[in-house]
């Protein structure tokens, strides 16, 4: 019986976790780092779909090439999108932002796209900052890996 009763616990607890980030948009379809529009989207692969390839080094960072390779620049971006990596596995909390203000950014710190914690910032670093760096590609889109799909 009891057994019964935490496997529907768990299953209601996926499916509200699941419903809270398909709301953002996000499924299981998506399969490689590469294809990830941004840090949520590979945190809800690792943790709702269990999709334990996403974290190829084990670190518990899925898709670094999107979320940074820091817990602390991983769990900036996800807070960033509203979710909040600490509320216990795969039940991503969504938490509601202040959206970034530009007076938040200050040109003398992070000079490199892992430093940024979003697209926003890495915008406002790019044009009023000047830090050309940031369009490696020179597309005049700061950082692909944060802005992409934009």
């Amino acid at each position: 019986m009891w057994k019964a009763l935490l496997f529907l616990v768990v299953i209601c607890g996926a499916t509200l976790a699941a419903g809270l980030v398909q709301a953002q948009g996000y499924s299981c379809a998506t399969r490689y780092c590469s294809s990830m529009r941004d840090c949520g989207e590979a945190w809800y692969q690792l943790t709702v779909c269990g999709d334990l390839e996403r974290d190829g080094d084990g670190d518990g960072i899925p898709c670094e090439n999107v979320c940074g390779s820091t817990k602390t620049i991983m769990r900036q971006r996800l807070q960033a999108l509203g979710i909040n990596p600490d509320s216990g596995g795969g039940a991503a909390q969504f938490v509601s932002p202040a959206p970034p203000q530009p007076q938040d950014f200050d040109c003398s710190r992070r000079k490199s796209c892992k430093q940024m914690t979003s697209c926003e910032e890495a915008t406002y670093h790019l044009t009023v900052c000047g830090n050309r760096k940031l369009d490696g590609n020179n597309d005049g889109v700061a950082c692909n890996s944060l802005c992409r799909n934009r």
